[in-house]
């Protein structure tokens, strides 16, 4: 088998020698071995996924995920940095604010930028969580 193109990229994840996997039951294998390696608190305290992890409500829980996630990419420290940029902007609260935000609140992020990541594409995000209210995330994965 031929070595990927993006074979130091996977070595780094510390995926398999096989890619792609040939059964599920690998895939499954894969991933529990990474949920032991990076689901502890001392990988997350220095990693984006900290930002989530300050919610309770699972609501805000989504919002800061999906933004650390859009926003993960360059240094960790800069990600973190950014991300708590963007929770202070929302008063720490970032549904509340996706629900209830006035014209005065939208002004304060026309600042806010991570990379190419821009005020316009943090407007029209708050304005899509906006409109799909709860139905965005949450009852989707409701067991």
């Amino acid at each position: 088998m031929t070595n990927s193109p993006n074979d130091e990229y996977f070595e780094y994840l510390v995926v398999p020698a096989v890619w792609p996997m040939k059964t599920a039951i690998e895939l499954k294998h894969f991933l529990d071995d990474q949920v032991v390696r990076f689901n502890r608190p001392e990988f997350i305290v220095n990693d984006p996924i900290q930002i989530p992890h300050r919610f309770s409500k699972l609501q805000d829980i989504e919002i800061a995920g999906f933004f650390a996630a859009i926003l993960a990419w360059g240094q960790r420290k800069t990600i973190i940095s950014k991300c708590n940029e963007l929770m202070k902007m929302m008063n720490n609260s970032p549904y509340e604010f996706v629900l209830n935000h006035s014209s005065k609140d939208l002004k304060r992020l026309e600042n806010f930028k991570h990379r190419t990541f821009n005020p316009t594409d943090l407007l029209y995000l708050i304005e899509f969580f906006n409109k799909s209210n709860d139905n965005l995330f949450f009852e989707r994965y409701c067991w």
